[in-house]
């Protein structure tokens, strides 16, 4: 057994039907230079959950809100 200290589990609620497009890339560009340990998708269609170390939160948490909830012109 091993285990990790310091991670911290960022999950994003939303409309994650397998049919819409676009919510999936928009988040994994997001965190493109976030190291991301685990990813939990599909097991809900309304979450994503992403495993991450606690030193990257705030700025995988900045990243994920400019990218998805940032004005669009």
């Amino acid at each position: 057994m091993e285990i990790d200290h310091q991670q911290t589990i960022i999950c994003i609620v939303g409309d994650f039907h397998p049919d819409r497009v676009g919510s999936a890339p928009e988040i994994f560009e997001a965190l493109n230079e976030i190291p991301v340990k685990m990813i939990s998708y599909g097991g809900s269609a309304h979450s994503v959950s992403i495993l991450i170390n606690t030193t990257d939160k705030i700025t995988a948490l900045r990243a994920l809100n400019e990218k998805l909830f940032a004005q669009k012109a």
